[in-house]
């Protein structure tokens, strides 16, 4: 109920590279398909996700509602899993008398709210952070199946369930590799052995758990975010450390005060001087209380040290360039502070000895989670579409230049690009570096008409980041246009060194390629584009064109031609004028000249509709000799 009101909620910012553009959720088999992605996207080295994606893809396309309605049951499945996790823990040995006839009560308020929370819709609104509720929900498995492997019943069938969950985690997210410590740790806390006897009777489910970071390091070692996390990359530890300081203690006053919501805090820049200090000590004193608490009262302590375990990944020195913190972050930490506030309050109230406190205490249990609930239903109203979420963003962050940035693109995806050019210059003004914003508006400019200034900005967009393949390839259909069509080449095989999967600069490379008569070339290129969009009706039309007009014997095949622009015909779409133009051609090279005329005509017609002059004389023209053999 609480997330029905985003079930049709838009694809947003990773969701494009990730899911509409990524073609490797367009089929289930092999194998190894849905299992890899491109290079640097969101689910890149999270091969489980991946699948999970093409399998949505497979039952609905790229209808969002499926997509939704799989990340709101993850988030449920994980809510069950903290349920059963708090309630088996209650009822162990070392707060059982405590907890006695309040376990489950205590276990569904600690579920509810975490349920509820408007903390967590960034997870489950924006599709492709099913990455994080898909490593959370693999993370709490492990946890809870290392739980029942401790009971004595199934002891090995649990433990092969514990490690199974683990690996299939590694798989999700790499925040997953500090489980096998969080098991090691809820072990110390909850269980009356010392270390020595833990790891003499749990010794296989531990090496199993820590055999599972070779799975992980395999993964790393393929650099699927080569580009995007590490020491190298712009931002240093201490800057980026600095930020943490200040984040975390941000995501911790959310969770208490969730206002403002951001969607996004922007990418990791270096950090003002003379700011840092008083957070950093404010967070070097609740570390210091988490560790002296988890020391002295373990049971008490482990629901905080889960809180700064499950950060560290994230959060702490390693830098993750492309954004300097996210919300979704909190998703599992917040799980643990949620269980410690609703623990600690019933110790509170448990100690009370008049009677309508119990009762006032649940009263106020249901309060909280329908204010909850109601703030995670107005949350989900910002995700009805792009321009209302990132004007939020900005509300929260206005200095963020990805946010003015991206605003401007979701502007100007609804046919708005001088409304568009405003947002992309204060983007500008607040970071000179930013070629992404460059390069937007050097889009904008285009289809404004303003090819100098589209090719101006493109031409910075790469002097800032030679690695951006959407301006090479931008920057080379400008250059097309105007009939430069060497440079242009050039500008669309380095697209392509940079993305070798990429439809639309094979395209264009091989239709600049015919173009300046390097037809073998060409068709290589339109062939490729073509396996990589089946539905492109442009690359059949453009091989059909080579096969059935080429002077060349050794490369003109008419049958082949005609084949070819028949599907063009199929798909035609707004081209459909120019493919029957094209049939009609493929018809008289092959000798079927009654049907290049009707089809000449039909393309006429066609042509017509859009009173398109210019091309409506030129097939006219075409058609004539199509009378005769």
């Amino acid at each position: 109920m609480v997330y029905g009101n985003a079930l049709s909620g838009p694809f947003v910012f990773d969701d494009t590279g990730a899911i509409v553009e990524n073609r490797h959720l367009r089929q289930l088999w092999p194998p190894g398909v849905p299992l890899s992605a491109p290079p640097q996207v969101a689910v890149a080295g999270r091969p489980l996700v991946s699948l999970s994606l093409a399998l949505n893809y497979a039952a609905g396309g790229l209808d969002v509602f499926g997509y939704h309605v799989v990340n709101v049951s993850l988030h449920l499945a994980c809510a069950l899993l903290l349920y059963g996790i708090v309630l088996r823990t209650l009822r162990g040995p070392p707060l059982a008398a405590r907890f006695a006839g309040s376990s489950v009560g205590v276990a569904l308020s600690c579920a509810l709210i975490w349920l509820v929370h408007p903390l967590c819709t960034e997870t489950v609104n924006y599709v492709v952070q099913r990455t994080e509720s898909m490593m959370a929900l693999f993370y709490l498995l492990t946890l809870y199946c290392a739980i029942r492997a401790w009971d004595g019943q199934a002891v090995r069938a649990w433990s092969v369930a514990a490690v199974a969950a683990c690996t299939a985690g590694m798989l999700s997210k790499e925040s997953m590799v500090t489980a096998p410590v969080a098991i090691l740790l809820y072990d110390l806390a909850y269980r009356p052995a010392g270390l020595r006897s833990l790891v003499k009777r749990r010794r296989a489910l531990y090496t199993g758990l820590l055999a599972t970071w070779v799975v992980l390091a395999a993964i790393l070692w393929t650099g699927p975010r080569s580009d995007t996390v590490g020491f190298s990359l712009g931002i240093g530890a201490v800057d980026y450390a600095k930020h943490q300081c200040v984040l975390v203690l941000d995501y911790l006053r959310t969770a208490f005060w969730p206002n403002p919501l951001v969607f996004d805090f922007g990418y990791a820049r270096p950090f003002p001087p003379g700011i840092v200090g008083p957070y950093a000590a404010l967070l070097a004193a609740l570390l210091a209380a988490t560790g002296v608490a988890y020391r002295r009262r373990p049971a008490a302590g482990f629901p905080a040290v889960w809180i700064f375990l499950l950060l560290a990944p994230t959060s702490s020195i390693v830098p993750i360039v492309s954004e300097v913190g996210a919300e979704r972050r909190m998703y599992l930490p917040l799980a643990g502070l949620v269980v410690l506030c609703v623990v600690l309050g019933f110790r509170v109230v448990s100690r009370a000895s008049v009677p309508w406190i119990r009762a006032a205490a649940a009263v106020l249990v249901v309060a909280l989670a329908a204010t909850l609930a109601w703030a995670t239903t107005r949350r989900n109203l910002d995700y009805r579409s792009e321009e209302t979420l990132w004007r939020t963003a900005l509300t929260a962050r206005p200095a963020n230049p990805r946010a003015h940035a991206s605003l401007g693109q979701a502007i100007h995806r609804t046919g708005r690009p001088a409304e568009a050019i405003p947002h992309y210059r204060r983007a500008l003004d607040l970071d000179d570096q930013y070629s992404d914003a460059y390069f937007n508006l050097g889009v904008a400019e285009a289809d404004l008409g303003r090819s100098d200034l589209a090719i101006e900005n493109y031409r910075r967009a790469l002097r800032l980041n030679p690695k951006l393949d959407r301006a090479q390839h931008n920057l080379g259909a400008e250059l097309a246009n105007r009939g430069d069509l060497e440079a242009a080449i050039g500008y669309f095989r380095e697209a392509l060194r940079l993305r070798p999967d990429w439809a639309s600069a094979h395209r264009n490379l091989g239709r600049a390629l015919r173009l300046t008569g390097r037809v073998e070339s060409a068709l290589q290129h339109l062939r490729e584009a073509a396996r990589l969009d089946p539905r492109c009706a442009v690359c059949y039309s453009d091989m059909a064109w080579i096969l059935a007009t080429h002077p060349q014997a050794s490369v003109r095949d008419p049958r082949r031609a005609v084949g070819l622009a028949e599907r063009a015909v199929e798909l035609g779409g707004n081209a459909e004028g120019i493919a029957l133009d094209t049939l009609a051609a493929a018809y008289a090279n092959a000798g079927r000249f009654d049907e290049a005329v009707v089809t000449a005509r039909r393309a006429l017609d066609a042509v017509e509709l859009r009173d398109d002059t210019a091309r409506r004389l030129q097939l006219y023209l075409r058609g004539e000799p199509y009378r005769e053999p």
